[in-house]
């Protein structure tokens, strides 16, 4: 039905079903008042509503009925018939209709704020269990630096225990490094001062000098962290330590051109 006014269709079922807002129904009594057409359009969305809502109400044969009244000591009535122009039933079925749909919108509204919730606490839960590993793994660090530093003043204080100190074997270089060995129970630590970072697949390896020749005392890298000393192979006997650079895994003889690092005990 074609109307003069700007008043929707959406507008008029909400009006109908009794969910317009107050300025809603007060727009649509003053659009009726200058066009009536939107009266019949009103009447015809409410015999929509009370035909379907007939549709949908379960009946009740008259069998039934008689059976109700006998017990209840009344006569039978006549089938009652519902007028589409009947004020209070048309009424009432709008009422229920408009409950059903508003309990609908509330209870998706509502689905869609928990699922909103749920996953804003799950997130969270995600976050704390992301920042707990993280905090455990920095206080085994942590650990792991306290336990190296209580071995390395342990190590110094050991009345056994003599340095020697190593030197750069090319003078344009500050490359240096301290040794610490304990003649006692013949344990070697190594304290690294500075190396240059050593290539792709090379090694740094400290070799013990016996007797006039070169003993493996162990390889190492320079990604030891915060490690303050580097436990290497024993040694019972030496007259003096370097480090040569080899190939990553180190050799059984001495690099003697690639020796960055020599002292004498």
């Amino acid at each position: 039905m074609h109307t003069n006014t700007d008043i929707s269709p959406e507008l008029l079922q909400s009006y109908v079903l009794g969910t317009a807002s107050s300025e809603e129904i007060k727009a649509v009594q003053q659009a009726c008042v200058k066009d009536p057409l939107l009266l019949d359009e009103i009447e015809a969305i409410e015999k929509v509503l009370i035909i379907y809502a007939e549709s949908k109400s379960p009946k009740i044969s008259s069998t039934v009925k008689k059976e109700l009244f006998l017990k209840l000591n009344e006569k039978p009535v006549k089938e009652l018939s519902i007028a589409p122009n009947n004020t209070s039933l048309k009424r009432n079925y709008k009422y229920a209709i408009a409950a059903s749909i508003t309990l609908f919108i509330a209870s998706s509204f509502m689905n869609i704020l928990m699922y909103n919730q749920l996953r804003k606490t799950n997130a969270a839960l995600s976050q704390l269990n992301s920042e707990k590993d993280y905090y455990a793994n920095q206080f085994k660090v942590q650990q792991t630096v306290l336990e190296n530093r209580e071995n390395g003043i342990a190590v110094l204080l050991n009345p056994g225990t003599k340095s020697v100190k190593l030197n750069a074997t090319n003078k344009e270089t500050n490359s240096s490094a301290t040794i610490y060995w304990n003649t006692v129970n013949h344990e070697t630590y190594l304290s690294l001062a500075s190396l240059p970072v050593p290539p792709e697949g090379k090694q740094y390896q400290l070799w013990a000098i016996v007797n006039g020749k070169p003993v493996d005392a162990g390889i190492f890298d320079l990604t030891a962290g915060t490690i303050q000393l580097q436990k290497m192979k024993s040694m019972d006997t030496a007259q003096a330590f370097a480090v040569t650079l080899e190939n990553k895994g180190g050799s059984t003889v001495p690099t003697l051109t690639a020796m960055y690092l020599f002292g004498n005990v």
